[in-house]
């Protein structure tokens, strides 16, 4: 929910439609850069996607998968949003899901993720 108006201007969000069906794509850091918190997908038509303009308190619903990004802000104004995800719980896989592209990042989040896990089994 974007906390002022989101215009392609100040960076809305661009959806690819019916991304979401397809299996999950390789990602990587922004830029290759493990320091980087934010994924980018790799070798994805982005000529498909769709911006979608929202006033402010507007709302925008979208499934986990769906492939999708907010556009620079060429505005003056701050660009502030309301994020809320939720789901339900995961049901088990017959074979593990593989996401390398975790796995290189090395940003401060995951490394106090890291000593928060190494922490809880050290109890």
């Amino acid at each position: 929910m974007p906390l002022s108006g989101a215009t392609v201007e100040s960076g809305c969000l661009h959806f690819i439609p019916g991304s979401h069906l397809s299996e999950v794509i390789p990602h990587q850091p922004i830029g290759g850069d493990p320091r980087v918190h934010g994924l980018e997908a790799i070798d994805v038509d982005a000529s498909k996607a769709v911006a979608i303009s929202l006033e402010e308190g507007s709302v925008t619903v979208h499934h986990n998968r769906t492939l999708h990004y907010a556009g620079p802000n060429s505005t003056q104004q701050q660009r502030r949003a309301y994020i809320m995800m939720c789901g339900k719980p995961a049901a088990p896989r017959q074979t593990p899901r593989q996401f390398p592209w975790k796995e290189v990042q090395s940003t401060e989040r995951s490394k106090r993720a890291e000593r928060a896990r190494n922490q809880g089994e050290n109890k």
